[in-house]
């Protein structure tokens, strides 16, 4: 999942080829999947069989939080970042003050998603439509890094954890 999300975040927000997105979204399309069944696993065959149903809808539960609140936090970060960007990108800008106002009042009203719409779809405020990909690119690509460094930890707790059980369980089953 982590090299698949670092990958995302090197693409350029103007690449549309469907071709360049499968390989890192199917890599983390591909972790997914494994940690997913993984957990589910070891949740269920951890716990007495009375409470094998309990423990599935648990990571049921848990993996429908992460679907809701993983997606809300990402793109908050990402959003926000790329509001930034945009507003000291445009703040620097050699653009016509009325163009600068429009976008500053754009992206005050609606964020950077609502800059990029209106200066795709309106002739007069084009001149804003390259800053606000580039703060869009740059704000999804921190997104795709959280998302990365925040699975990357995940695998590196995961093999500590299970390093240290290990060597538990071994302790506890050699000849006294």
């Amino acid at each position: 999942m982590a090299a698949g999300d670092y990958w995302a975040a090197t693409l350029p927000i103007t690449d549309r080829a469907f071709v360049s997105l499968i390989v890192p979204l199917g890599l983390v399309g591909l972790g997914f999947a494994v940690t997913v069944s993984s957990i589910t696993a070891t949740a269920v065959n951890t716990v007495p069989v009375r409470l094998a149903g309990m423990a599935s809808a648990t990571t049921n539960l848990l993996r429908d939080f992460g679907f809701t609140l993983g997606p809300a936090i990402i793109g908050a970060v990402a959003l926000s970042r790329a509001a930034s960007s945009f507003s000291s990108t445009l703040h620097g800008s050699a653009l016509a003050g009325p163009v600068k106002g429009a976008g500053s009042a754009v992206l005050r009203e609606g964020g950077p998603l609502a800059v990029g719409g209106a200066s795709a779809a309106s002739p007069k405020l084009a001149d804003l439509h390259p800053l606000a990909l580039d703060a869009l690119g740059h704000g999804y690509a921190i997104g795709f890094v959280v998302c990365g460094s925040a699975a990357l930890l995940s695998a590196v707790l995961a093999l500590v954890a299970l390093r240290g059980r290990s060597a538990t369980s071994d302790e506890a089953t050699a000849p006294a």
